[in-house]
């Protein structure tokens, strides 16, 4: 995740799963006794950047996966086995439960702004890049469960094992990591 502002940049490194595993909020005016910028994008090397559609502008050469894409398939997957499930249910003389899912996930027009949560920081810039984080962990976290949720049907284990990440998500992750 990278935010930026007038004064400064803040990157905030997570793993594939959404867990904050470094942070840097790095002053335009450079301290010496701060890492530069520079010296943070070489250790990005192999990731990838997120952000939200239409955020583009977003740091080093890197690629740039959008959050609104992960939303997009994990829809996408909920729906194909939500229909499965419905037509497994017309098969079936036995009262069947829905799908229980304990969230959903938020309509393309309004997930932004109920995924992105603002968090006290010690700077706006980091606030910023905290709010995009925090995005992609509850986006993860709604496929985890999706997951679950799928798995626990016997009928729906037929489509696969249950998958960590959404496989186009974790596709291009791949791609960032083995450039």
């Amino acid at each position: 995740m990278l935010a930026e502002d007038a004064d400064a940049t803040a990157v905030r490194r997570l793993d594939a799963f959404g867990t904050a595993i470094g942070a840097w909020v790095v002053p335009r005016a450079g301290d010496p006794d701060l890492p530069s910028l520079a010296d943070v994008y070489r250790g990005l090397r192999g990731c990838a950047t997120v952000a939200w559609a239409g955020d583009e502008k977003v740091g080093p050469d890197t690629p740039v996966l959008f959050i609104d894409d992960l939303l997009d398939e994990i829809r996408e997957h909920r729906q194909r086995y939500a229909e499965a499930h419905d037509a497994f249910r017309a098969t079936r003389r036995a009262k069947i439960t829905d799908l229980d899912r304990a969230s959903e996930v938020p309509p393309p027009g309004r997930a932004r702004s109920l995924l992105t949560v603002r968090r006290p920081a010690a700077s706006p810039v980091a606030a910023s890049a905290l709010a995009v984080a925090g995005a992609v962990r509850t986006a993860i976290e709604l496929w985890v469960v999706h997951e679950q949720v799928r798995y626990r049907r016997v009928h729906l284990r037929s489509s696969g094992d249950a998958q960590p990440l959404p496989p186009r998500w974790l596709a291009g992750l791949r791609a960032a990591y083995g450039r």
